[in-house]
């Protein structure tokens, strides 16, 4: 499943704790440090979003699997379903790996997590 969010800027103690947020997320800590929160291969993994936990922390919320959704003909159908039935389970999944499926990166600066 692909989610796609709209990028803001935002303190993490600003974030509505009813908000998720997708991956990837930027987090600026004060002036120098960035860290990166972004998933390594987005297929056959659980879907993970982040969320202010009310206490200037991040919470990471992982919805169950979609098996049916409808078009959400009052906002963007094609983004915004309305989901009508899920699954007991966070995965669908054919191969064997290993967990977790995603990475933290820490930098410096922006150019650091895309170098070309």
């Amino acid at each position: 499943m692909y989610f796609e969010q709209q990028f803001t800027f935002s303190r993490i103690d600003t974030l509505k704790t009813d908000v998720f947020s997708a991956l990837p997320l930027l987090l600026k800590t004060g002036e120098v440090v960035k860290i990166r929160i972004s998933k390594v291969y987005p297929r056959d993994y659980p879907a993970m979003f982040l969320k202010n936990n009310g206490a200037n922390a991040l919470e990471a919320i992982f919805p169950p699997v979609v098996l049916e959704a409808l078009p959400n003909a009052t906002r963007w159908p094609d983004r915004n379903e309305i989901i009508s039935k899920t699954a007991p389970y966070i995965a669908e999944t054919v191969m064997n790996r290993l967990f977790p499926w995603s990475v933290f990166s820490i930098a410096e600066n922006d150019k650091a997590f895309f170098p070309s």
